[in-house]
């Protein structure tokens, strides 16, 4: 026998009407942005290393094999890139 799930209140909807029609229902904005958010603008940023890639990988299934070398170093080179930025060092340094 399992214990129910404690219920939690929900939090509070606030309301605000839309226009021409009845009320319009919504949840309250959480802290920053959403997942879908994060994700839309992380694709939007990277959509020429996304681009780049998908173009050497469709050239080497349909081509020839050697596009493989291409598609590996940009996958190298995309990868370095952003490790690097992750650790800051694409950043420009003030000189003293």
């Amino acid at each position: 026998m399992s214990t129910p799930e404690p219920r939690v209140p929900a939090p509070e909807v606030t309301t605000t009407p839309a226009p021409n029609s009845g009320q319009l229902t919504t949840r309250p904005k959480t802290a920053g942005p959403t997942r879908t958010e994060w994700a839309v603008a992380w694709v939007g940023n990277h959509l020429a290393e996304l681009s780049g890639l998908a173009l050497a990988s469709t050239l080497m299934f349909t081509v020839s094999d050697w596009f493989a070398v291409l598609t590996g170093v940009l996958a190298a080179l995309w990868l370095v890139h952003e490790w690097r930025a992750r650790r800051g060092d694409n950043d420009k340094e003030t000189g003293s």
